[in-house]
């Protein structure tokens, strides 16, 4: 009988294992489908890209969840749209496509094109600082290794010119990130876009108006400092501000 109560007692260890075990299973299972999806949102990123740049169009902010595709941003010519809109649509894999691509006034895609003619000086761009708000530090605003996550002293900043921006309505800025000269032109594109759309995001929660931010990834494209040395690597590394409109 002692025997018999003694193996009654131990039934309920197995049981917890096969629990622990099932447990674990659906973690691992939940972890290796988000690195997959963001492996799969990247992926269709670049080759998004790529289609826009072959079909000899502008480039426009484009973010994934899962297979969906958003695009948003203004446009020199209305005609674009439809034809920006097709050729995302017509890259392998992606389902949809939904979009808030506007045509820009005059006065603004003038400031759109002078932005693609960006300011050098011996190969390393020049950020305009003409307006107040353009001075606005953005040093704290950092990703974590190879990752779209903001790092925690990132968010009071952003925080901050939340509030600014929604204090005046008629400002329009975009936020540009770039990164240094490690991996690949097409990687360093993907990152920087990732990186842009959640700045994105975490604006528009904090309450500023759609219309009133662009954010754009830029890669390595516009260096300030040398990247032959670690320091000026990390300089590469950032987010700039820039005004479009103050009206």
């Amino acid at each position: 009988m002692l025997a018999l109560n003694k193996h009654k007692r131990m039934l309920p260890i197995p049981m917890r294992l096969i629990a622990l075990t099932a447990l674990f299973a659906i973690i691992l299972s939940a972890v290796t489908a988000y690195f997959k999806k963001d492996q799969l949102e990247m992926q269709l990123l670049q080759q998004a890209r790529q289609a826009l740049l072959a079909a000899d169009l502008p480039p426009v902010a484009i973010a994934f969840e899962g297979r969906a595709a958003q695009l948003s941003g203004p446009l020199a010519d209305d005609y674009l749209v439809d034809d920006v809109v097709r050729t995302v649509s017509n890259v392998a894999g992606v389902r949809a496509v939904t979009h808030e691509l506007e045509q820009a006034a005059s006065e603004e895609a003038e400031l759109r094109l002078a932005l693609f003619e960006p300011e050098f000086e011996n190969g390393l761009y020049i950020p305009p600082r003409f307006h107040p708000l353009e001075k606005y530090s953005l040093d704290a605003v950092q990703f974590a290794y190879a990752t779209a996550d903001l790092m925690p002293p990132a968010l009071p900043v952003l925080d901050r010119l939340a509030t600014l921006l929604q204090a005046n309505a008629g400002i329009q800025v975009e936020l540009s990130v770039h990164v240094d000269n490690q991996g690949t032109v097409l990687g360093q594109m993907a990152l920087t876009e990732l990186r842009a759309n959640t700045l994105r995001r975490y604006m528009l929660a904090q309450g500023v108006l759609p219309e009133q931010l662009l954010t754009t990834g830029y890669g390595a494209t516009r260096p300030i400092a040398s990247n032959a040395t670690l320091q000026g690597k990390q300089r590469n590394r950032r987010v700039e501000i820039s005004v479009l409109q103050d009206g």
